[in-house]
């Protein structure tokens, strides 16, 4: 027979191990690290005198419907520590799954966010050090 008593320890137990395992709530999209060297000048670039131009970047974003899952493993964690924490977060997010339709109401769209990259020279990612 289920007893909320029995239970306490076993819900004391998941709440230490959420605290010390490392998870977050899922984010939305933050700017990549770009390379921020600039463009070496030599005589011949400044002989040409090109018109500036820009690059644009599609948008990346995606519209789509919830998840309705709000707790991910910390991806600044160990990777040991994510598989350890995502079983007890997917339980955790499944039995708050009826409390997510009073936060986002159902077909409610979403927009979901790819990389975004800032304003840069040449939006390259940053070379390795050597």
């Amino acid at each position: 027979m289920f007893s909320i008593r029995e239970s306490l320890p076993r819900l004391a137990a998941a709440a230490l191990l959420f605290s010390a395992g490392g998870c977050a709530l899922q984010t939305r999209s933050t700017p990549v690290a770009v390379n921020i060297v600039a463009i070496e000048h030599d005589d011949a670039m400044t002989h040409r005198n090109w018109e500036r131009s820009s690059a644009l970047y599609p948008g990346g974003a995606v519209l789509a419907g919830s998840t309705r899952f709000y707790l991910t493993p910390d991806a600044n964690a160990d990777a040991r520590v994510q598989q350890l924490a995502d079983v007890p977060l997917f339980i955790v997010n499944t039995i708050f799954l009826p409390v997510t339709l009073f936060i986002e109401a159902p077909m409610t769209p979403v927009t979901y966010r790819g990389a975004t990259v800032p304003p840069t020279f040449n939006a390259n990612p940053p070379l390795p050090m050597r």
